[in-house]
């Protein structure tokens, strides 16, 4: 159980402080396995061995992060309600509409649509059956349920007092943009941030980690099959 925050000392904030460290390093480092297929001319069966690995470390990832969750975060998963949905529909149309508004940004100012991140995630979807496979299964199964439970499960849970919204909502958007940038365009950490400060507001108006996962996961599921078409559109 966790503790109640007027009870956490400088130990309980550095043993949090390490786990979240420790949570971030899991988020980067599951992907290392489709890099490595992608970069390499391994052998199939090499393939298909570093993709179970794939697949397991993110399965094993999200578990670790789900018990960080129900250990420290004073926020429990609980089930779904139709509130819960109602916001992540509301929420997505802000998410498409940001995206719209930056990505003709970005066009405007650094003549690109796209961010580095989802360039590096075209790059591996366009690689081999394979590659496309793995990264539309982890894309929009896997990292949404890692990286909510990362990023707002337990960085808001289990750092912040229930009162307080403006400041995880903010920190929360700052450290979720930080892995997703492979550049240093301003535009596009802008796009993670503000993705980041809507999922944490959708965690905390519902106090529900599966809402801001069913968000993530949603718009995961657009964008990729977004991506997928404009591919096999340019094939």
């Amino acid at each position: 159980m966790s503790k109640n925050f007027n009870s956490i000392n400088f130990d309980d904030y550095f043993t949090r402080a390490m786990v979240f460290v420790g949570l971030v390093i899991l988020v980067i480092s599951v992907q290392i396995p489709i890099s490595i297929i992608a970069s390499h001319k391994l052998s199939n069966g090499l393939n298909y061995f570093l993709s179970l690995i794939y697949i397991l470390g993110f399965t094993l990832a999200a578990w670790i992060a789900y018990l960080a969750v129900k250990r420290f975060s004073a926020y429990k998963p609980k089930r779904l309600t139709k509130n819960d949905l109602k916001i992540t529909l509301t929420a997505w149309v802000a998410f498409f509409a940001i995206e719209v508004v930056l990505s003709r940004l970005n066009v405007a100012i650094f003549h690109t649509q796209s961010t580095a991140n989802n360039k590096i995630i075209e790059g591996l979807i366009t690689k081999s059956p394979l590659t496309m496979i793995l990264m539309l299964t982890t894309g929009v199964f896997f990292s949404p349920v890692l990286e909510e439970l990362t990023f707002r499960g337990f960085l808001i849970g289990a750092f912040f007092k229930p009162a307080q919204r403006t400041l995880p909502i903010l920190v929360s958007g700052l450290l979720f943009a930080f892995p997703h940038m492979e550049d240093l365009n301003p535009i596009s950490f802008l796009t993670y941030f503000l993705m980041g400060m809507i999922l944490s507001y959708v965690y905390l108006r519902e106090h529900n980690v599966y809402a801001s996962i069913s968000l993530h996961f949603l718009n995961n599921l657009i964008a990729m099959g977004a991506l997928v078409a404009t591919v096999s559109a340019g094939h």
